[in-house]
């Protein structure tokens, strides 16, 4: 961190917003879980919210703390595959959201 002042703030970006993903994901649990009607578009909402939370986390170190090029090229591919699973999780569970027969009539209203 001595070396790279930029880094340590770029950290603090990161774990905010991966921790502001983790509580829109767990809102969108808690909703899930309640089954009440007329709540299926919030739980979509903060499902994508946090999805795209924890993904700007991701970069956050690349592109803020102001890395060499050499640790910037290394990090770029654990991030990108970080950010397909990310990607691919939200992804599914939103399509189960808009598409499930199942989840419209839980929470039709």
């Amino acid at each position: 961190m001595a070396d790279h002042p930029a880094l340590q703030g770029a950290v603090l970006i990161f774990q905010g917003l991966k921790g502001a993903g983790i509580l829109a994901w767990l809102f969108t649990a808690w909703l899930l879980c309640e089954r009440e009607p007329g709540t299926l578009k919030r739980a979509q909402t903060s499902l994508l919210v946090g999805g795209l939370l924890r993904l700007l986390g991701g970069w956050s170190i690349v592109l803020f703390g102001r890395l060499p090029p050499e640790m910037v090229q290394r990090l770029i591919p654990k991030v990108g595959f970080i950010s397909c699973v990310i990607l691919l999780f939200t992804g599914v569970w939103y399509l189960y959201l808009l598409r499930s027969q199942r989840v419209r009539e839980i929470y039709a209203g």
